[in-house]
């Protein structure tokens, strides 16, 4: 090589480092701070690149509607429909493609909610190519991931359902509405999937908007199969009928019918007492949270009437008045709570009280490993909530299951620790967890990988 090709080579480098320099301050600064990034898998249930749109509401701690740079929602801080919009693949139809090894391919993504984010809600979107990029149901459903907690370690994966006409296993559900004995015109059909999202047994959680008629019929296409729904209903006069639990099967329609008659009137002797008020409904995701987690309950009663929130946390057993609303012109009421023990909770209206809910709470547990000498090692981590003497158990996951390698307690200050000596060499994944006992559910950290040499 001669003097000027070196002289050509070490220019070339020098601006190859200059350029990367440049670009790791350019995704630097893209990532500002006061904001968390969450993401992870979007795809179809069969694999394949899909073309959609993933709508993030945002929610702070006290159930606010936030946007995007992280203002409460108000005449002076709008947000019309999500707080956040990622788009994938726009370029793709609806079909989506199983070429995924394409450059420029999405399978991943990513979004930033601002750090006063406390509970995220997404929906996701089949879209098509053309000009509108329309929601196109012809091979995929919607999916949706509903009271993820901010901030979170863990991936927030998304599959699109695939429909039984492409040879997928979605359900649907189609019902008739009546008031006094007569078909009432419908305006809105929604389903939403109330089950808890599972990795391994409920990757796919369904939801969407069917069709609702003048002749008081409805229909909700392309739900993912499998689990049990809520279906909300409104009518032309503006009445909204909640029906929780619809079961949908793989390829079959299921018929929930709507029924708006109003209860009869009293009897011309007044009862003695008014019934109790329904108890109020936990929202997907809030019957188990993890502590530090908000839990969103709902309710009606008559409008402008006060309503009572009374909960005990274990280990409490005594009621008390935790939160006070009043219903809004609609009748709808709404609370929010963050316990970090397990709870029961009631409202009280007119002095009356319901039947109770429960909130199940799981402690929140780290975990981080120290060497101290050949293939001895120290576990350590905190939990949440702090409960001095609770036992924490470290497993190894082993191809013959999971194997206990120690024990320790937490202290006054929430820290456990535990020692173990292995007496061979290996690498795999550990984990720590916290038993279920009356105070909190079971807890359980993230695996972290161990090698032992």
């Amino acid at each position: 090589m001669t003097s000027r090709s070196r002289l050509l080579v070490l220019l070339l480098a020098f601006l190859a480092a200059i350029a990367s320099s440049l670009s790791a301050a350019t995704i630097s600064v893209a990532h500002a701070e006061g904001t968390y990034t969450i993401g992870g898998i979007i795809d179809g249930s069969d694999g394949r690149a899909v073309n959609a749109l993933i709508g993030l509401d945002l929610q702070d701690a006290q159930g606010q509607v936030l946007s995007k740079t992280g203002c409460v929602r108000s005449p002076e801080c709008p947000v019309s429909s999500y707080g956040v919009v990622v788009n994938v693949n726009p370029t793709l139809p609806a079909e989506g493609t199983a070429d995924t090894s394409t450059a420029g391919i999405q399978l991943e993504w990513t979004a930033e909610v601002p750090e006063n984010t406390a509970n995220v809600y997404i929906e996701v979107y089949p879209k098509n190519n053309d000009s509108r990029r329309t929601t196109t149901e012809t091979r995929y459903g919607h999916a949706m991931r509903h009271n993820i907690t901010i901030p979170t370690t863990d991936q927030v994966d998304l599959h699109l359902p695939l429909i039984c006409a492409a040879g997928g296993s979605t359900g649907s559900v189609s019902g008739t509405a009546v008031k006094n004995g007569a078909p009432i015109g419908l305006t809105r059909a929604i389903a939403w999937s109330i089950d808890r999202y599972d990795a391994v047994q409920r990757p796919t959680l369904g939801w969407n908007i069917g069709t609702a008629r003048s002749d008081g019929t409805y229909e909700i296409p392309n739900l993912a199969s499998g689990q049990r729904y809520q279906v909300w209903t409104t009518t032309s006069e503006g009445e909204r009928h909640k029906e929780i639990g619809v079961v949908i099967n793989a390829c079959e329609n299921t018929t929930s019918n709507v029924d708006f008659t109003p209860p009869p009137p009293p009897a011309e002797e007044p009862a003695p007492s008014a019934p109790p008020p329904p108890p109020p409904t936990l929202e997907i995701g809030s019957s188990l949270i993890r502590a530090g987690m908000s839990a969103r309950m709902s309710g009606a009663a008559d409008p402008g009437q006060t309503v009572e929130l009374l909960a005990y946390s274990r280990p409490s057993t005594t009621y008390n008045v935790v939160r006070t609303t009043t219903a809004s012109d609609s009748g709808a009421y709404t609370f929010v709570v963050s316990p970090q023990t397990n709870t029961r909770l009631k409202v009280r209206i007119n002095g009356q009280e319901s039947e109770t809910v429960v909130v199940s709470v799981q402690s929140v547990v780290t975990l981080r490993y120290v060497k101290d000498a050949a293939r001895t090692y120290t576990f350590t981590g905190r939990v949440l909530p702090r409960r001095q003497g609770q036992l924490v158990s470290v497993y190894a996951q082993t191809p013959s299951g999971d194997r206990l390698v120690g024990r320790g307690q937490v202290d006054a200050q929430g820290i456990w620790k535990a020692a173990h000596r292995f007496t061979v060499p290996g690498s795999f994944p550990i984990y720590a967890a916290t038993g279920r006992d009356i105070v909190n559910d079971a807890g359980r950290s993230t695996a972290v990988k161990l090698t032992i040499a």
